[in-house]
């Protein structure tokens, strides 16, 4: 018995220690702290922010302590991110939402009238609906771009049409919020309304639905349907507000100009006459400025 007992590896039980780092409280406070102080706020910014200081305490601790903490690694991430993201974000929203509002009301009558011709349409004989003697409502389904043109080209390319016409979207909607007059600020959305009304369909039905068709005698007009009008719409309206606010441009810069030749002619009275007070009343004056003029060339004649 002696004999085993001396022969036989005794396994000491595992010890456990208690230590208290004052470290670690110190961090563990400072978690509970931003914990409490996100819950009693309300605020979701000030929310986020305290879940990226707990993360990054978390991961200072990690680092210095060499402890594996990866669960805190995700809100340290996400508050960092949205921290950074959310006062853009918000702006961007903001933006979209204050001049957006035409373009999602065109959006919605365009597809609304698409859905109500396809839903009625396709059961007409013919797959047409004569409303006039020159208007027809016909089923067409457009391959191509406006008004029908390269159909042809459709195989090659709808995924470029896709493509170039969202980068097109995205460039006018960034011209249209930085629009300085109303004017263009009407004709961008228009334009950008029936773009992204024919997108749509091209994205999710593989192609556009026409239904406008206008024609006489031996003359037929391209079908088309509400998002090309539209469009040529806010062309029409870009057009008009470009040349009015040249003429704006114009008439200022003429304006500009006569103010500086009377200034000119003012100070020219000031260096050569006594009197030249009451003359300079005369001359800024609009309605004595051309009988002034004409006085002042007649005396340089004689």
């Amino acid at each position: 018995m002696l004999s085993l007992i001396r022969n036989c590896k005794l396994i000491k039980p595992p010890q456990f220690h208690c230590r208290v780092n004052p470290c670690h409280t110190v961090i563990n406070l400072v978690v509970v702290r931003l914990l409490c102080h996100s819950r009693e706020s309300g605020n979701l910014v000030k929310s986020i922010k305290n879940l990226f200081c707990i993360g990054l305490f978390y991961q200072i601790y990690n680092f210095v302590f060499n402890i594996k903490v990866v669960f805190f690694w995700i809100p340290a991430f996400a508050g960092m991110t949205f921290t950074i993201m959310l006062p853009l974000l918000k702006k961007l929203y903001l933006t979209f939402a204050r001049s957006s509002r035409i373009i999602i009301t065109l959006v919605i009558v365009d597809q609304l009238s698409k859905w109500w011709f396809i839903e009625n349409l396709r059961w007409k004989p013919g797959l047409m609906l004569k409303v006039t003697s020159f208007l027809n409502m016909v089923y067409t389904w457009n391959y191509g771009i406006s008004f029908g043109l390269m159909r042809e080209y459709y195989q090659y390319s709808n995924a470029i049409f896709l493509i170039t016409n969202t980068i097109i979207v995205c460039y006018l909607y960034y011209l249209m919020i930085r629009s300085k007059t109303i004017g263009s600020f009407v004709g961008y959305s228009f334009v950008i309304g029936g773009a992204v009304g024919n997108l749509i369909d091209r994205f999710f039905r593989g192609a556009v639905f026409d239904f406008i068709h206008f024609h006489y005698q031996n003359y037929s007009f391209p079908v088309f349907n509400l998002a090309d009008c539209f469009i040529t719409i806010g062309v029409i309206i870009l057009i008009e507000d470009y040349y009015s606010t040249k003429k704006v441009i114009e008439e200022k810069a003429k304006g500009n100009y006569d103010n500086a030749k009377i200034e000119a002619m003012a100070e020219k009275i000031r260096n050569t006459d006594k009197g030249g007070n009451d003359k300079i009343d005369s001359l800024q004056n609009s309605t004595y400025r051309e009988k002034f003029e004409g006085n002042t060339e007649h005396r340089t004649v004689a």
